[in-house]
């Protein structure tokens, strides 16, 4: 089982916005405890998405935060390959996802292994099948 971590929840955790870090803490204990053995995985366009604002302010520190976490051993940073590629385009064709959004589902789905995709972006309540596990 794998927790996977939309870039907007890193970015609440890894930045400590209020009121959202407190809500994601809770929500990943409780996951924990649920599943114990569940590991963490992130698209790798998480990695751009969470970088952008640190780096355009110059503030080094919280890049350094984020590089520390996207190269964590027990992370899984899902690569964008063809097949990411292809279920993206697919999920962007039929459901209407953003392209973000429809890679960030794609990644997901395509760990090959069950998963709770965590975001707190309704666009992906559109997907109605049940490959997607969303909190």
């Amino acid at each position: 089982m794998k927790l996977f971590l939309d870039a907007c929840v890193l970015i609440y955790r890894l930045e400590e916005v209020h009121p959202w870090n407190a809500r994601v803490a809770e929500l990943l204990h409780g996951l924990r405890l649920e599943h114990p053995d569940a590991g963490l995985a992130v698209s790798r366009l998480s990695q751009l998405e969470c970088r952008i604002k640190p780096m355009r302010d110059g503030n080094q520190a919280r890049l350094e935060r984020y590089d520390a976490f996207f190269a964590s051993p027990d992370l899984r940073v899902v690569e964008l390959d063809a097949h990411v590629i292809e279920g993206a385009t697919r999920l962007r064709a039929y459901y209407g996802l953003r392209t973000p959004d429809a890679i960030q589902a794609a990644s997901c789905l395509s760990m090959g292994e069950p998963a709770i995709f965590i975001s707190n972006d309704r666009a992906f309540e559109r997907l109605p099948f049940a490959g997607l596990r969303l909190i």
